[in-house]
């Protein structure tokens, strides 16, 4: 759900906290290092488009989705959690042991969820992982937060 390009941190052995910046990419405006356009041929005047957004939900095509209550979010990562688990045990039995109490975290998270914005991978599957993503405003402005669970 995210690369190491990306600023980030792992958060009480529960997830990892990314930090990512509001972009614009052009489209259709391809730039080569170097390239100079020729002054004889004049421009076709195609139009480009552009897409603005969080890059590490763009650059990793990251797919928003939505639960109506905390109640919903909270049994969404319930189950998550539990096949998580049962495939951590099929792989190497014992190893879910290990798994970190998420409670403290989410609850924390959870205190803002009217605020909050949800995405999965690409293939939107619904026992994957989530991501969710918060603002937070500091000196230097906004930071965008994403928790990646």
């Amino acid at each position: 759900m995210f690369t190491d390009t990306y600023k980030f941190e792992e958060v009480d052995g529960a997830f990892y906290r990314v930090i990512g910046k509001n972009i614009t990419i052009q489209e259709g405006d391809i730039q080569l290092d170097g390239a100079n356009p020729s002054a004889e041929e004049a421009d076709e005047g195609t139009e480009s488009s552009s897409q603005s957004g969080v890059d590490v939900v763009i650059y990793m095509r990251l797919q928003e989705t939505g639960f109506p209550g905390k109640k919903d979010f909270l049994l969404c990562m319930k189950s998550y959690l539990k096949s998580l688990k049962e495939k951590l045990e099929s792989e190497k039995p014992g190893s879910s042991d290990k798994l970190p109490t998420i409670q403290k975290p989410l609850t924390e998270l959870l205190k803002n969820f009217k605020d909050l914005q949800f995405f999965t991978g690409e293939s939107m599957n619904p026992d994957g992982m989530i991501a969710i993503m918060d603002y937070k405003v500091n000196i230097f402005g906004i930071t965008i937060i994403v928790e990646i669970r």
